[in-house]
């Protein structure tokens, strides 16, 4: 498996050749149908309200051509993780650090519990 995400386009017809391989951490989303496969229980995790944004812009793009699913994501993204940039602090070494106290008392209530367990993801720990 890849140690970051990658959205990668399957025409139908190889879809069936794709899925005989080991997929076990794979999300598929089928444009055609409009349904998502996914071994993980991420989507209870992340707020409703950010869902649901996130579910109203894929499906205003689902048939438009271009970039319209990846700025749905970026858009989503921003929302949960935008105003990171007010919990780095300078240390007097020169360093900059990223404080999760201080990223968490920005936060609305509704994205805290969710952030709680991101910020331990690699996305923050190697900065």
């Amino acid at each position: 498996c890849a140690p970051m995400p990658y959205l990668i386009g399957v025409h139908t017809s190889l879809s069936e050749k794709v899925r005989s391989r080991g997929l076990e951490e794979v999300v598929i989303l089928n444009v055609d149908t409009n349904t998502l496969e996914t071994p993980f229980d991420d989507f209870k995790r992340i707020p409703s309200d950010v869902m649901s944004g996130l579910k109203v812009c894929l499906k205003r793009h689902a048939v438009s051509p271009g970039c319209g699913v990846s700025r749905a994501f970026l858009k989503a993204q921003a929302l949960l993780f935008g105003g990171y940039r007010d919990a780095l602090q300078s240390t007097k070494e020169g360093d900059i650090h990223f404080s999760e106290e201080l990223f968490l008392d920005h936060k609305p209530q509704n994205l805290k519990r969710f952030l709680q367990s991101a910020i331990h993801l690699q996305l923050f720990k190697q900065f």
